[in-house]
């Protein structure tokens, strides 16, 4: 046990967070649930960039076809 831990307080508003170990111990689990949250938004903003992707293209494919409907080529037999 390291010796900043001796300072426990039962104070609930300090508790064990005047130890500098627990400070490091929090700071380290709050790392680790940053990363991981920020994986989830990188996935998360491909997908976007995805779907906005296939969207602009279904959009202007679609445009381009019925720009000029009145004046489509006849087909003759």
């Amino acid at each position: 046990m390291p010796a900043d831990c001796d300072a426990w307080e039962n104070d609930r508003s300090t508790l064990c967070y005047d130890c500098e170990s627990c400070k490091a111990g929090v700071l380290a689990q709050i790392k680790r649930d940053w990363k991981k949250i920020a994986a989830v938004n990188v996935v998360l903003l491909v997908f976007l960039l995805l779907v906005y992707s296939v969207g602009c293209c279904a959009f202007r494919n679609h445009r381009d076809e019925y720009r000029y409907p009145r004046f489509k080529r006849a087909r003759y037999p």
